[in-house]
């Protein structure tokens, strides 16, 4: 395959391989209440009733949820118990658990149906990347997929902790744990998928006014594809059944956007990711000031 290969993976056929995951679809929603009141937009996740999308304020209030019906309707936000930067959140489908960054390595889970009934009830967990990354270290984005936590972090070079839980009576306990060096660079979200029994993963890239930029690898961490976006700010991303990636922006972009999966191709945009890895050097810079501050 050579390096200006248009060939894409996947077609508009795709439908993810587990149909408990049938409740993945959402349509194209506007989030400018977000921005009116006065919150940042992070992460964003497709959950059972609800499409949940995390903000924080510049100010020091309370960060939240925000919950968006499948309608597209705005349902209501819900203030959390910190004002971190609330960078992901991602759904747990087998014990309807939701999982937010919190401050630094942490990672914060709580009972789903509290939560979207305005309850923040917190789980016994300690999952944190801090255990298995030296230095300082702050948690960019997370994802469940079957049992398995996916944290990433935001630097030159991008790291990744899995961590395999379990759950019981209240308590989420880390069962094992593996860190993944040498990502991309700049990741702001993060998806994994199975597809014909294989294992996917979707990074989303943005920093600042650079083209924000979606990447595809597989279950070895090596290159597929990537799709250069005209918008900027990209953050928090999932996948639906039918395999479109949504994606939401920090960069005053209001709206939901969709890109199909069959819309990747292998083209390798070596400048964009010159990018990516000079902001994500300067990221991790000014996050060492920042902790030695605190």
């Amino acid at each position: 395959m050579g390096l200006f290969s248009k060939k894409t993976l996947f077609d508009k056929s795709f439908r993810l391989d587990d149909d408990i995951l049938l409740f993945k679809n959402t349509i194209i929603f506007n989030y400018k209440n977000i921005y009116d009141d006065n919150y940042v937009v992070q992460g964003f996740c497709i959950a059972k009733d609800y499409c949940l999308v995390t903000a924080y304020n510049k100010f020091g209030a309370k960060s939240r949820v925000y919950l968006y019906e499948k309608t597209g309707v705005f349902k209501k936000y819900i203030d959390l118990d910190n004002s971190s930067h609330v960078g992901g959140i991602s759904y747990d489908y087998l014990n309807n658990i939701v999982y937010i960054t919190g401050y630094w390595g942490k990672i914060y889970a709580y009972d789903y149906y509290e939560l979207i009934s305005g309850n923040v009830i917190k789980y016994d967990s300690d999952i944190d990347i801090s255990s298995m990354i030296d230095g300082v270290v702050s948690a960019a984005t997370v994802y469940f997929y079957n049992n398995k936590l996916y944290v990433c972090t935001f630097e030159g070079i991008g790291k990744m902790v899995i961590f395999d839980l379990e759950f019981s009576k209240n308590k989420i306990r880390v069962v094992d744990k593996k860190l993944i060096n040498n990502l991309p660079s700049a990741i702001q979200g993060i998806c994994v998928f199975e597809k014909d029994n294989k294992l996917y993963y979707l990074f989303s890239q943005s920093y600042s006014k650079i083209n924000s930029c979606i990447k595809l690898y597989d279950s070895r961490f090596s290159f597929l594809g990537q799709i250069k976006l005209k918008e900027i700010g990209i953050e928090g991303i999932d996948i639906d059944y039918s395999g479109n990636i949504c994606s939401i922006f920090e960069n005053g972009i209001d709206k939901i956007k969709k890109v199909h999966i069959s819309e990747l191709t292998h083209r390798i945009n070596n400048c964009l990711d010159k990018k990516f890895y000079a902001k994500g050097i300067k990221f991790q810079e000014k996050l060492v000031n920042l902790k030695e501050t605190v």
